[in-house]
């Protein structure tokens, strides 16, 4: 979609959108150490999305062993 087609969409002017356009991308681009665009967006969020889910295996993966746990004792 293009700056003219959101801001005939939202009511704004293009002028308008694409400055708040540019300045989410800035923020983003910041914010994720990459740089992003209108035309990069959906690859970036992915690609920063499957490094988070990697991170977040490596953290839990140590955590499990092929081990029998150990019984637990409760009482009630």
């Amino acid at each position: 979609m293009s700056y003219h087609e959101i801001a005939a969409a939202s009511g704004y002017s293009s002028d308008y959108i694409k400055d708040v356009g540019s300045k989410l991308w800035r923020r983003l681009s910041q914010a994720l150490g990459i740089q992003v665009t209108k035309s990069n967006l959906h690859s970036v969020i992915k690609r920063y999305a499957r490094q988070e889910v990697d991170q977040l295996d490596r953290s839990i993966a140590p955590r499990f062993s092929s081990e029998p746990c150990p019984k637990m004792n409760f009482e009630i």
